[in-house]
């Protein structure tokens, strides 16, 4: 049962004073109490294109070279709706710029053959991010070199899904993302997009006040302009937020990613230096294992088949079961530095906020607290606002517990989950199983193979319950980007990392 009666009788205004304070949280604690928030799109853009003409100069400050990226357009490039980083291309293009001392200003082209019309006249060096069939010849027709396929992935089409995103006032806004060449990866999301797509047509989701409004990629014929292809794990992440769609998998059509370069001349010397380094940043031993953590970060939460039913459930609660604990859970913010949005996503995934809810093995209350752990923590778990409090706590504690490994944050913040699940014991366990398995044990990628062989059987449990978390957390991310004005202003939490340093 969820206690929604309170919830539900408070006012707009009530609702957005409880926004409105959240929104005061993160500026307070803005100065030092949480992890720096990422960067917002605008702001990752913009530093990524310094001041000139896009065919100017191949060099810029602090003696790095320029390197300009012919990309789809953002969501694809820095994204909005995923709090888990910048953006998977986005992410490789700047280790690579890292590793080689490169500059990356990003050229956003509309399509592959902008693209390659940008690396012919000399406006980019590199085109990313555009999927093709890996058989395809074009880039070889025009003496284009292509890299690695370092993605495979049989396309989805989407029917119906509208073109561009509206404001409050209904007015056109501008197209968040370019989905056929939005973050691509078929380890994460194929799986899932094979379990979702069942023959030709796929249910028609239910449309909320704000779906996630895509513009289109491609025209598939007909004189369509409601028709676009996705990548799997663009689509497992995307169809909770599009509204009503049909979608139907190409079999048979296999596409890739890579980037591709010119071929250089015999008298360009710096053109034959990045040909080479790109090159050699494909092959590199290191490659496998950055893509395999990347694609685990920004994917590896996908359930095997989505819910339509659990998303409108994830948004009322949103709206009207939140508000009635709003001081109770911006209590326990302040106390611990666990963000709101975070302790929303454990409350819902723990008690779908029902303060009465009890398990069967006796864990109680509205953040689901053993009897040994609201003991040590001094709390009473039938007390809402203790729970909430208790539970934030533990999570700190267990995160803290693990400062001296250095972990990367949101490895950290996955095992701190793990841990409030199956307790720091379980987390110790899986641990060294993975250690004993030759891994190093501090990526979460590396514990989810490990926990399953805890002796108690409840390692699944623990795996289970950090991928709801992170999706949850994920589609908190972007239910508070793309919907109604109640939720407006928690849009400056989007993205920040989850716990306090």
């Amino acid at each position: 049962m969820h206690s929604t009666g309170s919830g539900r009788s408070l006012s707009l205004f009530r609702r957005r004073l409880f926004l409105a304070a959240l929104l005061l949280f993160a500026a307070a604690t803005a100065a030092g109490l949480m992890f720096p928030s990422l960067l917002s799109r605008q702001d990752r853009i913009t530093e990524a294109q310094p001041t000139g003409q896009v065919g100017g100069p191949s060099a810029i400050a602090a003696g790095r070279s320029l390197l300009r990226v012919a990309a789809p357009p953002p969501e694809k490039v820095a994204t909005v709706i995923s709090p888990y980083g910048p953006g998977f291309e986005y992410e490789l293009v700047e280790r690579f710029c890292a590793e080689n001392g490169y500059e990356a200003r990003w050229l956003p082209v509309a399509s592959r053959e902008e693209g390659f019309a940008a690396l012919a006249n000399g406006q980019a060096d590199i085109v990313a991010g555009f999927g093709a069939l890996t058989n395809d010849g074009r880039a070889k027709e025009l003496g284009l070199r292509g890299g690695k396929v370092y993605v495979r992935f049989q396309p989805i089409r989407v029917h119906g899904a509208a073109i561009a995103p509206t404001t409050e006032s209904g007015e056109d806004a501008e197209p968040l993302a370019d989905p056929v060449t939005g973050p691509i990866t078929d380890l994460g999301g194929a799986a899932s997009a094979e379990a979702a797509v069942n023959g030709s047509e796929l249910f028609s989701w239910p449309a909320g006040e704000g779906p996630l409004l895509i513009s289109p990629a491609m025209d598939l014929g007909g004189g369509s302009h409601d028709v676009l292809m996705l990548d799997p794990a663009s689509y497992a992440l995307w169809l909770p937020l599009l509204g009503s769609v049909r979608a139907e998998q190409l079999r048979g059509r296999t596409f890739g990613l890579r980037w591709f370069w010119r071929e250089p001349g015999p008298e360009e010397s710096a053109q034959k230096v990045l040909a080479e380094r790109l090159e050699a940043f494909w092959k590199a031993p290191a490659m496998e294992p950055f893509l395999e953590d990347l694609t685990e970060r920004y994917y590896g939460f996908l359930p095997d088949r989505l819910q339509p039913g659990e998303i409108l459930d994830l948004k009322d609660a949103l709206i009207n079961r939140v508000p009635a604990y709003q001081d109770m859970i911006l209590a326990a913010a302040r106390e611990t530095g666990v963000p709101p949005l975070l302790l929303v996503a454990v409350i819902y995934r723990e008690s779908r906020f029902d303060p009465d809810a009890v398990s069967a093995t006796n864990v109680r209350g509205i953040m689901q607290l053993t009897t040994g752990t609201a003991e040590m923590l001094g709390v009473d778990r039938r007390n809402p606002a203790q729970c909430i409090l208790g539970g934030a706590r533990y999570l700190r504690s267990i995160w803290d517990s693990l400062e001296d490994r250095r972990l990367p944050e949101w490895d950290r913040w996955y095992m701190t989950l793990a841990g409030y699940n199956q307790g720091p014991g379980g987390l110790s366990g899986a641990t060294r199983i993975s250690r004993n398995l030759g891994d190093s044990g501090d990526s979460w990628l590396e514990l989810k193979k490990a926990y399953p062989q805890l002796v108690n059987s409840r390692g699944r449990e623990a795996v289970a319950f950090v991928e709801n978390i992170r999706y949850y957390y994920y589609l908190l991310n972007g239910l508070l980007v793309l919907s109604p004005s109640e939720m407006e202003h928690l849009t400056p939490l989007l993205g920040a990392a989850p716990f306090v340093s």
